[in-house]
């Protein structure tokens, strides 16, 4: 791993697949949000959909007992952390450019404050982890105030912000930061396959309403 372009590719894809696994696995994320006290009624009563829509989240139930392990989130994490840390050694192929790993760099940070700012909305102060994992190696830390996660996430977006494109894999110049072939296609084939700038000024509304500083929004 990390020596060629195919190998970056594939590590970048990765980061949205984990990230999107842990969304959809045990319905994670319409658990996590509206359907936790919103207008909602469940047809088994008593069952763990009643108790997650009445916020009774200390219910004995095996699939909450599921939706309380972060492990996939962090899952996500790591490989975002491992893509920052490695991918520029796949470089050595001259097929991999630098603004190519620039991009794909920026991209692994963006996703990265997105999850972030996702589980610590469900589980407050978490731990804040920035560097790889080493395989076999367990990491015990303790939770950072969510204050402190969110700042991170802030400061990481927009350092990352202007290296990231407004369109992939489109011909015309006047897209911010990436002009021509994405990995070998254009814009009608990836179309919003990977998150870029609009995103990333969409993250950072989001972060700074859910901090009550809506001045910041805009």
């Amino acid at each position: 791993m990390w020596n060629t372009y195919d190998d970056a590719r594939a590590g970048l894809n990765g980061i949205y697949g984990l990230a999107r696994a842990a969304l959809a696995e045990n319905n994670g994320h319409w658990m996590y949000g509206e359907l936790r006290a919103g207008d909602f009624a469940a047809t088994t009563p008593g069952g763990y959909i009643d108790a997650v829509i009445k916020n009774e989240l200390n219910k004995s139930f095996p699939e909450i007992e599921k939706l309380t392990d972060w492990r996939r989130f962090y899952a996500a994490i790591d490989a975002c952390n491992t893509f920052i840390q490695y991918s520029p050694e796949c470089l050595t192929d001259l097929r991999y450019s630098r603004l190519n790993n620039k991009v794909d760099v920026a991209q692994a940070h963006l996703v990265r404050a997105f999850l972030y700012f996702y589980i610590s909305r469900i589980w407050d102060d978490v731990p804040l982890v920035t560097q790889a994992t080493t395989e076999g190696v367990n990491v015990s830390l303790s939770r950072t105030p969510q204050k402190d996660v969110l700042d991170f996430c802030i400061r990481d977006t927009k350092k990352y912000l202007d290296s990231l494109p407004t369109e992939y894999g489109n011909d015309d110049r006047s897209k911010l930061n990436y002009d021509g072939l994405y990995y070998g296609k254009n814009w009608g084939q990836l179309g919003n396959t990977y998150w870029g700038y609009w995103q990333a000024i969409a993250l950072l509304a989001h972060i700074h309403a859910w901090m009550g500083d809506y001045t910041a929004t805009d």
